[in-house]
Formats: C-alpha cells, structure tokens, sequence
C-alpha cells in the first residue's frame, strides 16, 4: 500500500480489542502480520476509552503495538457526552426504545442503520482530521461494507482485509 490517502478494513467482534480476551495473542499476530505487509502510517480503531475502562483495562491491543511501532493511533468511537450530540445509539438502546414507542421491526432496523450511519460518517471524520496516511482501521464486522463505502465516497481508497476475522477464520 503506497502513502496514498487510504484505508485498509479489518472487521471483527470487538472483544479481540482487548488485552483481556483469551484470543489476544492471535488478534496481535493479525495486526503485526498486517503492520509487515504494508506500511501504515497509524492505526485507527472502533473503540474508545470510555469502552475499554469499561471492562476494566486502560488501551487497546492496537493501541500498544502502535506505541511499540511508533505509528500514530486513534480511538475513533465517540464517548457518551459525543454520542448525545451526535444522536448516536447502541442497537441495545434503540431495541428497548422501540419496544417502549411499540416500533416495528422495519423502524427499528431503519433506526439501527441511520444510527450506524452517523457514527460511520463520525470515525471517518476523525480519521480525516488525523491526516496520517495509509490507515489501518479495525472495526465491527457489522460495519465493514457501509464504512468502506463512505471512505470512498470521500474519495479515498479503501481496502476490505478482513471482513469478519476471528481465531477460527484466520486458520
């Protein structure tokens, strides 16, 4: 991958994230092998803090090896205060709303991808005003296809590697 502005996509389940899953060993082997191939200026992730303090641990897997590798690194998921501004929910949130508003399956689905949508179009801001190119991004396999498309349609390139890895698939 040249210095071009672009991004390479990595789905998976965001538990590989973090240090405390029983599969970090493996998800780093992923991101080292990736970080070999190609010469990533930074990193950029799905993820946030707020997320990671969560579960109890302070960074992400990626965030360590981009510290290791002296890459830049980017939490792109917003915190709560952001996601208030943004109108941007969990599908958890917008589930148990609807049942209360008695919304059909068809609106909640409608509610769940607009809500995607907005905070697609946030991580792709957020890599933007970084500026470092090319970027590795991580993010949900939910949202591989729709986030590739958006950087596109910003007219940088994107790259699918993965689009739902897992300890099993990557064998």
């Amino acid at each position: 991958m040249s210095t071009m502005k672009k991004v390479a996509v990595v789905g998976t389940s965001h538990i590989y994230q973090r240090p405390d899953n029983p599969n970090a060993v493996a998800f780093e082997e992923l991101i080292q092998s990736l970080l070999e191939a190609s010469h990533f200026g930074a990193i950029g992730e799905e993820m946030s803090i707020e997320a990671l303090s969560e579960h109890g641990t302070a960074t992400s897997i990626c965030e360590r090896i981009a510290g290791e590798r002296g890459i830049r690194h980017l939490y792109c998921d917003p915190d709560w205060q952001t996601r208030l501004r943004h109108d941007i929910w969990q599908e958890n949130q917008i589930r148990w709303t609807a049942h209360t508003e008695r919304l059909s399956e068809q609106e909640i689905r409608e509610r769940i991808l607009a809500s995607y949508d907005r905070r697609e179009h946030y991580w792709l801001d957020r890599i933007l005003e970084l500026d470092c190119w090319p970027v590795l991004f991580i993010c949900g396999a939910d949202h591989v296809d729709s986030f590739a498309a958006k950087v596109r349609a910003r007219g940088r390139s994107a790259k699918v590697l993965r689009f739902d890895w897992s300890p099993m698939t990557d064998k």
